[in-house]
């Protein structure tokens, strides 16, 4: 799990730093704030979908993942303060991770 943990922080920072950042509080924030969304979406995810409902909850989870992550960019990154910016971030960051991520994660153990 651990390992997890780290090649989404991995993949998302490098979308991060591709985007500029490079303020030491930046990067903090960056990092409790994934591990705070990593920690949530990961456990909803951890039990098997019995529904289609539940596929619609997880979609629904990692959108407001998106949008929660976008929010904390946009009002307290000093380098896209108050910038659209900041939702483009939280996309890509996700969406690579998710993607990346996805392909990388069945070589990682268990």
């Amino acid at each position: 799990m651990a390992g997890r943990v780290m090649l989404t922080l991995l993949l998302e920072g490098i979308v991060f730093f591709l985007f500029g950042f490079r303020a030491k509080s930046s990067w903090l924030i960056f990092f409790i704030l994934n591990l705070i969304t990593h920690s949530l979406l990961s456990s909803f995810l951890a039990h098997p979908f019995e529904a289609k409902s539940d596929f619609f909850m997880a979609v629904f989870i990692s959108v407001w993942v998106v949008l929660v992550e976008a929010a904390i960019y946009y009002f307290t990154f000093k380098e896209i303060e108050l910038s659209p910016k900041a939702l483009l971030l939280a996309l890509v960051a996700n969406l690579v991770g998710f993607f990346l991520g996805g392909w990388i994660m069945p070589y990682f153990p268990k």
